[in-house]
């Protein structure tokens, strides 16, 4: 279990502090990832995701559960830039090995201002 935690708190480290070479070396190879505004079909597109982020923020009031490959990670993104506020998330990551293989991302996209959330769906239409 702790190996898992580990990992999960490895992973948004790096995406935190755009750490790529740590980041992807948490990430399966085959690795997934669907939130209420975007969706990676792979590792390498997680990483281009990572380069293009814009926001400057921090996970504050952190939580997890686990149980067999499944962690539940519960935390307050604090977001900084591009605009300021506190989103309450989950993210649900499913693990094979050590890597993390899936990943989905709960939260109300209602927080986030209007011109932020129609950027960020106009660069990850397919």
């Amino acid at each position: 279990m702790s190996t898992l935690v580990d990992v999960a708190k490895r992973m948004t480290k790096a995406w935190e502090e755009k750490d790529e070479s740590t980041f992807r070396a948490c990430l399966h190879d085959d690795y997934t990832f669907k939130g209420p505004m975007m969706e990676m079909r792979s590792a390498n597109e997680a990483l281009e995701c990572m380069r293009q982020c814009t926001f400057e923020f921090t996970n504050e009031n952190c939580e997890v559960v686990v149980e067999d490959n499944t962690l539940v990670h519960i935390f307050d993104w604090k977001v900084t830039v591009p605009f300021q506020a506190t989103i309450s998330m989950v993210e649900v990551m499913e693990f094979e090995g050590e890597k993390v293989k899936r990943a989905r991302l709960f939260f109300d996209s209602a927080l986030f201002p209007a011109e932020v959330k129609q950027q960020m769906m106009a660069e990850t239409a397919v």
